[in-house]
């Protein structure tokens, strides 16, 4: 029951920000102040999915895991994925 009120957190933001702003623009959806709250209402569900792997006895690693191997069951090589790389994590910091 967690996981869903921090996700609807998360929801909730990102309704306010279209009620006020219209369409999300991807490229650069929010303000620095909305990305920072985003951010934090996400360590909540990113908290709570964590716990609910733990409940059932598997790490978060090994969820990702099996998530990859099934979207690339599903997607084969259309997956994309993101590399991240120190350069990366750095500019992700910067923004905060």
């Amino acid at each position: 029951l967690g996981l869903a009120e921090e996700t609807g957190e998360v929801v909730s933001l990102v309704s306010k920000w279209t009620r006020k702003h219209g369409k999300v623009e991807w490229d650069q959806p929010f303000d620095l102040l909305t990305r920072q709250r985003i951010a934090e209402e996400l360590g909540d569900v990113l908290w709570m999915v964590s716990e609910c792997a733990n409940s059932i006895g598997y790490d978060l690693d090994v969820v990702a895991a099996l998530n990859i191997g099934k979207l690339t069951a599903r997607h084969g090589e259309r997956l994309p994925l993101i590399e991240v790389t120190e350069e990366t994590e750095e500019e992700d910091n910067e923004s905060f």
